[in-house]
């Protein structure tokens, strides 16, 4: 039996199904311009050129890869539990340059799915004899999580407002559409939602019908998915909060380790976010004392309540220094 339809599966038929919509395949037999690239579909009476690309490579290794060469630094901090990156880099004196090296890493397939975009939309152009057509880039993401929303949404806005040299100076790609699966972002106390978000180029002011066209097809993708359309107008992608959206695609587990619970337990209420490093790490050297004793040979022995209460404060002062802060504990007195 065949799974669930892959999120490509899913665009490309509701593409086909719009009223109007021409895959270009179709129109254009492949033995009629042999050769020459092509856009994916037609839309609006041809007043809409749109080239579907889909993020399939995870390029998490790259930052690995990247990482990899400086963990042996001196200065390259040593701390429990696990953090992101930028907090790891954060500590260290050329943390900028190295993060400038993996946003290029991690986001290479993003340019190659924009400067192909946009040499399919240019030919499809010249092609059908469409000069006045927009471009619409569709871009989806299903699984990759390193790519987040931010993180693709600033590099496809950074590369459709490059200025462009070559054959044309003009931008072949006036809107881009990114469709996420990969990630969600909350829109309520336990609701949430996956990202839809409608990127303009530097012409897009010239084609302010397209934007309402592109409300109706928001709504139509809703509908098709039996979901409810939340619409939001921010200026920045920073200014919102997106999770892995591997929460929502898999069960949610019946039983969770207690050190988990801990920590779900310390997000909601960090009571030491506003120590300073050098506190925060007397406050954990305080911590590993008192628990010391208990695990050493000969040692006296604790009841149940003192060791969760012991495995607690540890577990917290560990969440704080490690996972939000990256402090290195060579540094604990």
């Amino acid at each position: 039996m065949r799974g669930r339809s892959t999120l490509e599966e899913r665009v490309s038929a509701f593409l086909r199904s719009m009223a109007g919509a021409e895959s270009i395949d179709e129109v254009i037999p492949t033995s009629q311009y042999q050769g020459r690239r092509r856009a994916d579909y037609l839309l609006e009476g041809r007043r809409v050129i749109v080239e579907l690309k889909t993020l399939k490579t995870d390029t998490a290794p790259k930052i690995d890869a990247v990482m990899d060469k400086h963990r042996d630094r001196e200065d390259f901090p040593m701390f429990y539990g696990t953090s992101t990156t930028d907090k790891v880099l954060a500590r260290l004196p050329d943390g900028e340059n190295i993060n400038r090296r993996i946003y290029g890493a991690i986001t290479r397939s993003v340019e190659d799915a924009i400067r192909s975009a946009e040499e399919q939309i240019e030919e499809t152009r010249k092609l059908l004899s469409l000069p006045n057509a927009v471009g619409v880039l569709v871009l989806l993401n299903e699984s990759i999580d390193v790519l987040s929303p931010e993180v693709v949404g600033h590099r496809v806005a950074a590369l459709m407002r490059r200025e462009r040299t070559g054959r044309s100076s003009d931008p072949a790609i006036h809107f881009a559409w990114l469709l996420i699966e990969s990630h969600t972002t909350p829109i309520g106390p336990a609701l949430n939602a996956f990202p839809s978000i409608l990127i303009k180029g530097t012409a897009s002011d010239s084609f302010p019908w397209f934007v309402t066209i592109f409300d109706g097809i928001q709504e139509q993708w809703a509908r098709r998915n039996y979901s409810a359309l939340f619409t939001k107008s921010v200026g920045s992608l920073a200014d919102m909060k997106f999770h892995s959206g591997d929460h929502v695609k898999s069960p949610a587990p019946t039983h969770i380790k207690r050190q988990e619970l801990w920590e779900r337990e310390y997000d909601t209420a960090r009571f030491l976010r506003n120590l300073s490093d050098e506190q925060l790490l007397e406050h954990g050297a305080k911590v590993f004392a008192e628990f010391a004793p208990y695990i050493l040979k000969g040692g006296p022995k604790a009841t149940r309540d003192d060791m969760e209460c012991m495995g607690r404060a540890i577990t917290c002062f560990i969440r704080e220094a490690g996972h939000y802060r990256a402090l290195d504990i060579r540094k604990m007195p």
